[in-house]
């Protein structure tokens, strides 16, 4: 004989009740076979809170199961939530060095650096990379990094290489910068290798002026955390 509960192909333990174990103990527990979350689906039609505030510094979740964005547990990330609604799946790139970015890849930021502001114009996509260190010092004043100055603008290889969209390696530059290259020619030299000859799909005026922007972000935020 099998437990009378639905879909429940456990043997009967407990005849007079016509229950498995578990449900037996279950309903001894709770008055009732149903799980905590079962019983919650049905009295108010979802089985998880509708919001949730993340310890730490409080990013806002909330349980929307049928949303594309949500995970195994049908949570989505609020302010991951208001870029799609806003774009839909037509991401654009990183913001700050204009590396192509999925949703699968991409961070949400918060310009102001408040998890819990969501609003949409708060909100910007940006690389894993940029989001990270976007609070750090300038890189280039670390003397880890390798500083390269180009037109009015230094920066580290690796900020180089993202800014060249990939065409570039930050390795590449570093060893060209290294053998004695200019900056100019370490930027603007062909490949040697893969995509040979190949000429970098930029201009010197408009990888300056990404350069100046991207600076003057991380500037501008550095000195908000300052003040704030």
């Amino acid at each position: 004989m099998q437990c009378s509960v639905d879909q429940c192909e456990k043997p009967v333990m407990y005849k007079s009740a016509c229950l498995c174990q578990m449900h037996y103990f279950r309903k001894m527990r709770n008055g009732t076979t149903e799980t905590k979350l079962e019983k919650k689906r049905r009295e108010h039609g979802f089985s998880r809170q509708p919001r949730v505030t993340m310890p730490g510094r409080g990013y806002q979740r909330l349980y929307l199961p049928d949303h594309p964005l949500s995970d195994s547990q049908g949570y989505v990330a609020e302010h991951r939530k208001v870029v799609f609604d806003r774009i839909g799946y037509s991401l654009s790139s990183c913001e700050l060095c204009g590396k192509p970015e999925t949703w699968a890849t991409v961070h949400i930021d918060h310009i102001d650096n408040d998890p819990r502001n969501n609003q949409a114009s708060n909100l910007r996509p940006l690389c894993r990379s940029c989001n990270v260190h976007r609070l750090y010092p300038a890189r280039h004043t670390f003397k880890s990094n390798y500083a390269i100055s180009f037109g009015d603008v230094t920066l580290t290889a690796q900020e180089w290489a993202r800014l060249t969209s990939g065409f570039l390696s930050g390795q590449t530059i570093a060893r060209r910068v290294n053998s004695g290259m200019s900056a100019e020619a370490a930027l603007f030299t062909t490949k040697a290798t893969h995509g040979k000859n190949t000429l970098p799909p930029y201009s010197r005026e408009g990888l300056i002026e990404l350069a100046r922007y991207y600076r003057e972000e991380a500037r501008n935020i550095r000195l908000q955390v300052e003040s704030d």
